[in-house]
């Protein structure tokens, strides 16, 4: 079962197509800790459990995102369980403290990336239209290095459809 924890609508991007709502709501520890408790009362045994932590940029909450792993973890059934835990960032937060925390907690991670500067930036972009894909790209090259499972999800727009070989 993949269970989806957005954890915050907050974002750092002002993407043109994106579908969230942006706001300034981040999930209560409280809501957090009785999704858990549900997840594992409620799937069966023999079940994996996939955990992905969204948003907006879920990144922005990873303070919470931590408590929510150690919620999770301090369950006396988490060792009996086979647990995925994932997050999907769209790559420009990116500190040596979320990757140590990412890879000691063996978290898959998923960076959105919509191909090279020229097409990512048309949609993907800060305020002022300043282009995130710098970013991306970094994270991206380091990310490749050291996380053993990383993927990487494109959205796609007919303004940037185009663009494609």
């Amino acid at each position: 079962m993949r269970y989806i924890f957005h954890t915050t609508f907050k974002c750092n991007l002002q993407c043109k197509y994106c579908h969230i709502i942006k706001s300034d709501v981040t999930m209560p520890l409280e809501v957090a800790n009785d999704i858990i408790n549900f997840i594992f009362n409620h799937t069966p045994i023999k079940e994996k459990i996939e955990i992905l932590f969204t948003g907006g940029e879920p990144l922005i909450e990873f303070e919470l995102i931590k408590q929510i792993t150690y919620l999770i973890k301090k369950l006396s059934s988490f060792q009996d369980r086979d647990v995925k835990l994932s997050l999907i960032t769209n790559g420009t937060i990116f500190t040596e403290e979320i990757k140590t925390f990412l890879l000691d907690n063996n978290f898959s991670l998923c960076i959105s990336c919509d191909g090279p500067a020229f097409i990512h930036d048309v949609m993907r972009h800060f305020q002022y239209n300043r282009g995130s894909f710098f970013l991306v790209e970094q994270t991206l090259k380091e990310a490749v290095n050291i996380f053993s499972n990383i993927s990487v999800q494109a959205t796609y727009h007919p303004a940037t459809f185009r663009n494609l070989h």
